[in-house]
């Protein structure tokens, strides 16, 4: 960026698994604010030193030392990432954005305990030093089981499951009648009556049993 050189850069492609240091110098009259990846601050130390794993553009930024700048910092908990901190100047627009990983949702920016936003994109104009917390939690989803004729089913959750969960149905067919089989939809999805599966969306499963003959 404006305001510096970089040094270090490999000239022709480099295998996977080198080890790489890229250099940044900052002019005299600019400070050297980090090492950035897709808006991600990834390093502040002016000499980056990674192991090389993939196609990689990198930018190092550069403040003037005249103007005031702050420091933005974001956190995130388990179950996603975040982007866009770093060092910048007074006014500056700053965007910050959270991804979830999969199998769950973002929960909103927190300062402490005050959520003082709730979009995964978050913008501000920077006019101090910022420390926030992205949350995310687990998603969760609705497991339903019903029987048709001739049995029972057992161990349908009662509430709200998360993803991931493990989850034990049970069908017990009638005097008279044997298990057919778990459905979804008209899909037999398991042939034993103990049925465990991993939640990883709604699911709604229907037990079906079959008359046995009599003599």
């Amino acid at each position: 960026g404006v305001g510096g050189t970089v040094s270090g850069v490999p000239q022709d492609k480099v295998e996977e698994g080198t080890e790489v240091t890229l250099t940044a110098a900052a002019d005299e009259d600019h400070n050297f604010a980090g090492w950035y990846r897709d808006n991600a601050l990834v390093s502040a130390d002016a000499a980056y030193t990674f192991t090389v794993t993939a196609d990689m553009a990198l930018e190092a930024r550069f403040v003037e030392k005249d103007k005031t700048t702050f420091t933005i910092s974001a956190t995130a908990t388990q179950g996603g990432r975040v982007s866009g901190t770093g060092v910048v100047e007074e006014g500056v627009s700053v965007t910050l954005t959270a991804t979830p990983d999969e199998g769950y949702v973002f929960d909103g920016w927190y300062s402490g305990e005050e959520k003082v936003g709730a979009q995964e994109v978050y913008t501000f104009t920077a006019a101090q030093d910022v420390t926030l917390i992205a949350r995310f939690i687990k998603k969760t989803y609705t497991v339903t089981a019903t029987a048709e004729e001739g049995g029972s089913v057992s161990g349908v959750p009662e509430g709200k499951v998360e993803h991931g969960a493990g989850v034990t149905l049970t069908a017990t067919p009638d005097e008279g009648y044997a298990f057919d089989g778990w459905y979804s939809g008209e899909e037999k999805v398991g042939a034993d009556a103990a049925y465990t599966f991993t939640v990883t969306g709604d699911a709604a499963l229907t037990a079906r049993f079959k008359a046995q003959p009599v003599d």
